[in-house]
């Protein structure tokens, strides 16, 4: 998110999302074949109890999930424990709750470095990695 936002500062600069990188995927969403300007970029998010709606911008053609159902979000309550995520699309916009009927407080995307992720856009780009909270980081191990 950081980046996205110093990308806005800097005249005629680029992001390249390169999430697919290294998995051996030819015709993966982010291959330089399939090149468009973004793939999908967190908006914003409205909370409702459990719930939680997500926006994106760059989503033109609804947002999809490449091969199969939608993986990559975790979600957290008020305690802040981390929870794999309900996770539906509705046009161009993600529908995230909790598994345990518990108020939401936060949501992220790809944020793990070995998670699982395939969300795109109706060109195939993939969406950026993304968080809704501005919770501390933990120290590296």
């Amino acid at each position: 998110m950081k980046f996205r936002r110093l990308l806005a500062l800097v005249f005629l600069a680029g992001l390249a999302v390169a999430l697919w990188l290294g998995s051996g995927q030819r015709d993966a969403p982010g291959s330089p074949e399939r090149a468009v300007a973004s793939g999908p970029v967190y908006a914003g998010c409205k909370f409702e109890g459990s719930g939680v709606t997500i926006t994106f911008t760059h989503a033109d053609g609804g947002l999809r999930a490449a091969g199969g159902e939608l993986q990559g979000f975790v979600i957290a309550g008020d305690d802040r424990e981390w929870k794999p995520a309900l996770v539906k699309i509705d046009g161009d916009k993600i529908i995230v709750s909790t598994p345990d009927g518990a108020n939401a407080a936060a949501v992220r995307y790809a944020w793990a470095s070995d998670a699982e992720r395939n969300l795109t856009n109706g060109a195939g780009q993939p969406a950026s990695p993304f968080r809704t909270d501005g919770w501390p980081m933990p120290p590296a191990p």
